[in-house]
């Protein structure tokens, strides 16, 4: 998965209200949950790339060095933010699982759950994949990307596959879930796609991948996971 550029960011941003007991109140704990608040706002105005902790300090309503108390970095609230995205894309791809109609159909589901959420929610993607911040750096990173991947294992070995061949499986699906997303983020000219179509065509190409791996002979199976 690549990088995607947000959607609009001609959105003004309004300063959070100051009052008399912001200050204490985010000293007792609620800072970084604004300041993830604002991280997104302005990510989705002026990019992942040309945003500063101190301006994020500064339209939370506190000190340029309060952020630090938290936060030991840039990189570092980044991550929170990212975890945060993180755990709404895991509640979207469970759900989807869960409400699939039948077993072999959760893979599709999942699929179609993924460009749904990544369509609704552009700057998560953006952080997630432009940010340069690296998931294997980062322990919460690594943890909740194990999750999402065990959610996609899960449902590849109730799709009827062998179960050597789930990890590529999944691989695959991803790859062309993910591929949708571009294809509707950067509004490449004859390949324009809505939202509705993008999801419904990722649902149908996991569908047509799953039948590939259910249709191969042990040795295409065999090859296609030395390709991994």
């Amino acid at each position: 998965m690549h990088m995607i550029e947000p959607k609009s960011r001609k959105k003004r941003i309004a300063s959070p209200k100051k009052d008399k007991g912001t200050r204490s109140t985010y000293q007792h704990g609620n800072l970084p949950s604004a300041l993830s608040d604002v991280v997104v706002r302005l990510v989705a105005q002026k990019g992942v790339k040309n945003f500063s902790v101190a301006e994020a300090a500064r339209l939370t309503g506190v000190s340029t060095g309060a952020p630090y108390r938290h936060f030991t970095s840039r990189d570092d609230l980044l991550v929170a933010v990212a975890a945060q995205f993180y755990r709404m894309l895991l509640q979207q791809l469970s759900t989807a699982r869960k409400n699939a109609s039948a077993p072999a159909e959760q893979l599709a589901a999942m699929a179609a759950a993924y460009v749904n959420w990544a369509m609704d929610n552009p700057v998560a993607v953006e952080i997630l994949f432009s940010s340069g911040i690296r998931t294997e750096d980062h322990a919460i990173l690594r943890q909740l990307g194990v999750e999402a991947y065990e959610e996609f294992i899960a449902a590849a070995r109730l799709a009827g596959v062998p179960e050597a061949a789930a990890h590529k499986l999944v691989f695959d699906v991803s790859a062309v879930a993910h591929g949708y997303v571009l294809l509707q983020a950067n509004a490449i000219p004859d390949f324009a796609i809505d939202q509705a179509m993008a999801g419904q065509s990722a649902a149908d190409a996991a569908r047509h991948i799953v039948d590939g791996y259910k249709a191969a002979s042990p040795h295409d199976l065999a090859a296609r996971r030395s390709t991994r």
